[in-house]
């Protein structure tokens, strides 16, 4: 034994780390170092889950290998308490040390997510080309308030009045806007938007990139305001293509897809409609990771 502090007894440390992890099992055996071995793995292996296409024999593989790594861990918990080669003089090995690791980056965790910033996982690809299927991003809370306003071109988080999901579109129409699309091309306020055509986009409608899209039209569309955005744009006289005039009512949003041909926006008012400036959660500030353009951290136009 290492020191003539409180032995852990074995069965009390199998059960810690069975409940617990194995990381807070090796903080309760006073093994630092082992603990910040298998959070690194368990990280590691979780980050490779979430930064690759959800492609299930993959996925099933790394499930498979963090289950493996956690029993391996529990085991290693148990041989240590059994040896008696347990450190508890270790500050991190109290018991009120122990709960502080585990409740104090939850508070924090909360607390990040409800006032600054929450991520989300972008399940579709009704904002291609520029959030795109499999995106993990964060959204800035509160991004409006103290005299800051959601601006024209904006890509914002909200609450879908129709349904209460959460949605990701484009502002496009202001409280008091006229919004209307004739042939796919946008108005805004009688005036038409200014878009011109570059390079295609290979766009990809499923996470499975057997299935993309070569060759998708793509727009860059520039607001009365200056702001300018990709688009993608297939068809001219869809479903979508010709609307009647929208009238933006007061404190309230006309949202558009940059993927116009594939989103279900404010065009659809049975569906989405217009958005109520309450219901905005958040504000898209950066793309940390894309499982289909393989891009890390990066700001979307």
């Amino acid at each position: 034994m290492i020191n003539a502090f409180k032995e852990r007894k074995p069965w009390a440390t199998l059960i810690i780390a069975l409940i617990l992890s194995p990381v807070i099992g090796m903080f309760y055996l006073g093994k630092g170092k082992k603990g910040l071995m298998y959070l690194a793995l368990i990280i590691t292996f979780t980050a490779v889950y979430y930064g690759t296409f959800p492609v299930n024999s993959l996925h099933t593989i790394i499930n498979v290998l963090l289950i493996i790594i956690t029993i391996i861990g529990i085991v290693h918990c148990f041989r240590i308490a059994s040896k008696g080669e347990q450190d508890t003089s270790k500050w991190y090995a109290h018991w009120y040390a122990i709960l502080l690791i585990l409740i104090i980056p939850n508070i924090a965790a909360v607390g990040f997510r409800t006032f600054y910033y929450a991520p989300y996982h972008v399940p579709s690809s009704s904002m291609s080309p520029n959030v795109n299927l499999g995106d993990y991003l964060f959204a800035e809370k509160r991004p409006y308030g103290a005299g800051k306003m959601p601006q024209r071109g904006d890509i914002i988080i909200f609450k879908n009045p129709k349904d209460g999901k959460d949605f990701i579109k484009r502002i496009i129409g202001l409280p008091g806007d006229k919004i209307e699309i004739k042939h796919a091309i946008l108005y805004i306020n009688d005036k038409e938007v200014v878009r011109k055509r570059i390079e295609d986009f290979n766009y990809q409608v499923t996470q499975h990139p057997e299935k993309a899209i070569k060759d998708m039209p793509q727009y860059l569309e520039t607001t009365p305001e200056g702001k300018e955005y990709r688009i993608l744009n297939e068809l001219t006289d869809g479903p979508l293509d010709n609307t009647p005039v929208y009238l933006v009512p007061e404190h309230s949003y006309f949202v558009l897809g940059d993927n116009r041909d594939r989103s279900a926006d404010s065009r659809m008012p049975d569906k989405v409609g217009f958005i109520p400036e309450e219901n905005i959660i958040g504000k898209v500030a950066v793309v940390l990771w894309n499982s289909y353009t393989y891009k890390f951290t990066y700001r979307p136009e």
